[in-house]
């Protein structure tokens, strides 16, 4: 009915859906804004090419093509043909800057792209660097979330640095094969339209937000605690729900009931389920064998039940609608899930439900009653569904209590007493036989009637050291009641309560259970409350997020730093050129004195220079003040973003001078 190979096809389908929309997405973006064919194909070339590579890579690694690589390399997306932009789009300026020089002061086209490529180098690879370290904190989980995200990591990582390989080998390549054409010298002479809308828009917003800073960093500020606040009134849970398109539901009844009558209430729930319209089929099974690894009595059914959801309501309100029906079965109890998310709560609290709350004794009774009280308190809180208490009951049964003194009478030591006991109620194999070639165990056991009664079995035969005696005469038996069953966990008894959540997170539904329990239930003296379930993962995890996060922003902190100080050296050796600045004599005059020439990409560099003389000062960062800012000349093309004043300021620590060029 559920094949787990259904549900992988479907992920892997959505999955591979999604990367081709986003692939789509993004060469339809990279068109719109560069309006230029050779470079958007030069651009979108990085995303084929990285998937590759990073598919090859992950399968030298040993990993496997799962939901979790291909989601890492899904969230990659954008990312993949980000460096490959940041190449293309500074070497297509460049052409573009070199294309408006006069004929013979032009530069080969191979020259200016390895130039191009070059200053872009640095920031490419740091802000790589800067964006993996983001993702460091996944490979610190452990448990069952470390081993579903850390392959989302891996692949991301992989797919972000093949990404950043071939934006710094293949992508130069590309461009000076596509863009230093003849063919392309009309496109380089002018910018698209967009662009240039764009850059008068933001050199706008730019120069308000530099002359009015306080706005700005109240409103930014502001924004910031709003979010903060936000962040702490957000819902928190596991992980999110999945539709696996496929419902798994358990009907539980008293323990001791009948394997007719729990087939009789079996099929009553199948009846219920089939009248949903959304339900395809049912399968049932009911009780499980001992050796099974969810051993469960007769008094337990599992029901799958595939759906298909026609589109007239969403699968939480078929589910609600199911529930409400289930519930009207008398004397059952009901858990809906799905066949994977309830395999995954087994694992997490050895149940099969979201929240599992157990409570701890001695006195079985005093367990069941105290555990009933806990299930009604947390039946009235909003969003819990599918409350289950674990069932233990009293069952009749027959105690043997052997009577020591006439066992030493009779010559029968104890060892044998429980050995005839055991081979005349259960059997003991002495052989096996094969039938129809398949073996089986010959068992040897006494030929009890099918009404055992403790009358019945006080004339049991026991053979004595002086002949044949009845069993009633060496053991007293008599009709007891006890438990169906026992279960314990770190050597003390245990009973749970069970239950699941919808249309609320399960952090908050958690913390109010627990709130409501503490205030309105009153455990007995020496027993204690476990609170299980996947909140705990969920809470270890935030938890080691929360720390590793940290150590990623200070990583990140610090590759910021290296990439400022790139930058500076970067605008001291490439916007600006240092040129001769007079005399010796000047210099001696005045030392630590430059002049330098601002181009910022003009069409006549030498005509929209300024001449500024800096004072360096013991190594900090010198500017002019607003006061005495020197003004760069705007060129009458719009295809640059000059014409913004910088500044630093007036109380700055550097004496800035200067003259302002021609």
């Amino acid at each position: 009915i559920f094949r787990q190979a259904d549900f992988i096809d479907n992920s892997i389908s959505n999955l591979q859906s999604a990367l081709l929309e986003g692939a789509l997405m993004v060469i339809i973006v990279l068109f719109f804004f560069l309006m230029n064919l050779r470079t958007t194909l030069v651009s979108v070339i990085a995303l084929p090419v990285s998937v590759i590579v990073t598919i090859q890579i992950l399968r030298a690694l040993g990993l496997a093509v799962n939901t979790m690589t291909l989601g890492g390399i899904a969230i990659a997306i954008g990312s993949l043909v980000d460096d490959a932009i940041v190449d293309v789009e500074n070497t297509y300026r460049r052409l573009r800057e070199n294309m408006s020089l006069p004929r013979d002061s032009r530069q080969p086209v191979l020259k200016v792209v390895f130039k191009a490529s070059t200053e872009v180098r640095k920031p490419i690879f740091n802000s790589s660097l800067i964006i993996i370290a983001g993702f460091l904190p996944l490979f610190f989980l452990s448990g069952m979330e470390g081993r579903m995200l850390t392959p989302l990591g891996i692949a991301f990582i992989v797919a972000l640095a093949a990404s950043t390989v071939v934006a710094l080998t293949l992508t130069p390549v590309l461009c000076s094969y596509l863009l230093g054409t003849a063919k392309e010298d009309k496109a380089l002479s002018k910018e698209p339209r967009m662009t240039r809308a764009m850059k008068r828009g933001y050199r706008r917003a730019l120069q308000w937000c530099l002359a009015h800073p306080k706005p700005l960093l109240w409103g930014t500020g502001s924004m910031f605690a709003v979010a903060v606040a936000l962040f702490f009134t957000l819902g928190r849970g596991f992980l999110p729900g999945f539709n696996e398109g496929s419902l798994t539901i358990n009907v539980s009844t008293l323990p001791g009931i009948s394997l007719a009558e729990s087939d009789s209430v079996g099929r009553l729930a199948e009846r219920i389920i089939l009248s949903t319209p959304e339900i395809n089929t049912v399968a049932r099974k009911t009780g499980r064998a001992e050796l099974d690894e969810h051993s469960l009595g007769v008094n337990v059914s599992e029901i799958e039940a595939p759906y298909t959801l026609n589109g007239s309501r969403s699968r939480r309100e078929m589910v609600a609608e199911l529930r409400h029906k289930l519930s009207l079965i008398p004397g059952a109890n009901i858990e809906i899930g799905q066949p994977i998310s309830h395999r995954l709560d087994a694992m997490l609290s050895g149940t099969e439900a979201q929240i599992a709350i157990k409570l701890f004794g001695t006195d079985l009774n005093l367990l069941h009653s105290t555990g009933r009280e806990i299930g009604a308190v947390i039946k009235s809180v909003p969003g819990v569904v599918d409350v289950n208490i674990e069932q233990q009951t009293e069952r009749p049964q027959i105690a043997i209590t052997p009577r020591r003194e006439m066992l030493v009478r009779y010559g029968i030591p104890m060892n044998r007493f429980a050995e005839l006991i055991d081979v005349a109620l259960a059997g003991k194999a002495v052989s096996q036989v094969f039938d129809e070639g398949f073996p089986q165990n010959l068992t040897v056991k006494y030929d009890l009637p099918e009404d055992l009664s403790p009358e019945s079995l006080a004339d049991l035969p026991v053979d004595a050291a002086e002949g044949k005696v009845a069993l009633g005469q060496i053991a007293e038996i008599r009709s007891v009641t006890g438990p169906n069953t026992v279960n314990r966990e770190n050597a003390n008894r245990r009973l749970v309560i069970s239950a699941n959540v919808d249309g609320r997170d399960l952090r908050s539904t958690v913390n109010e259970i627990s709130q409501r329990v503490a205030q309105e239930v009153k455990l007995p003296q020496g027993y204690s409350l476990q609170y299980s379930g996947q909140f705990e993962s969920e809470a270890a995890a935030s938890r080691t997020l929360a720390l590793t996060s940290l150590l990623a922003l200070l990583v990140i902190s610090l590759q910021r730093e290296g990439v400022a100080c790139d930058s500076d050296k970067y605008a001291a050796g490439n916007d600006w050129r240092r040129v001769d600045s007079g005399a010796d004599s000047q210099r001696a005059e005045h030392p630590g004195h430059y002049r330098f020439h601002f181009a910022a990409g003009h069409r006549h560099p030498q005509r929209y220079a300024a001449d500024v003389t800096l004072q360096s000062s013991a190594g900090r960062k010198c500017g002019a003040s607003r006061a005495d800012n020197a003004r760069v000349g705007r060129p009458s093309a719009p295809d640059y973003n000059d014409g913004i004043d910088f500044g630093a300021r007036p109380d700055s620590a550097c004496s800035p001078r200067h003259r302002a060029g021609k």
